[in-house]
């Protein structure tokens, strides 16, 4: 439905990144701007975020300011709640792997999960990794599926 209702602006806002040198792309309401590895010149950024709250606003839809970020080269670049820059594909952040490792490692040593958290929940988090690492998820329900095993 997002997809048929943003279609006149997506082709939009093709155009304009193309015109500046940059790509877009969407997923739902998250629109994302990003400069090809070999682009050359002024990244022309003003212009750019000025062409898309025309498009949008004329579109009749709203940028949120709030959520509006401009990431630089150096920084951690991340969309939808994944790591987009640096070595290898999108993934999901070090830090929510490492909270999860953490969790399987106090299951196997006995130990309960931490406030808030559930198995319920581990499985939702190894199911988001499994779209951009499907091997280290399945290693983590292995792992998960052990937890389970020796406890019966």
């Amino acid at each position: 439905l997002t997809n048929a209702l943003c279609r006149h602006m997506d082709v939009r806002l093709t155009a304009l990144a193309n015109k500046l040198g940059w790509r877009y792309t969407r997923y739902a309401d998250d629109l994302s701007f990003s400069l090809p590895v070999d682009h050359e010149g002024e990244p022309k950024i003003g212009s750019l975020l000025g062409g898309v709250k025309h498009i949008v606003a004329k579109e009749g839809f709203e940028i949120h300011p709030e959520k509006t970020r401009v990431m630089r080269n150096a920084a951690c670049q991340q969309i939808t709640g994944l790591v987009v820059n640096g070595e290898g594909g999108p993934r999901v952040p070090r830090k929510r792997r490492r909270q999860i490792r953490a969790a399987l490692h106090n299951l196997k040593n006995g130990k309960s999960l931490k406030d808030g958290e559930s198995v319920s929940q581990l499985i939702g988090w190894i199911a988001f990794i499994h779209m951009t690492q499907p091997e280290l998820a399945q290693s983590m329900l292995a792992e998960l599926d052990q937890i389970s095993l020796d406890s019966m």
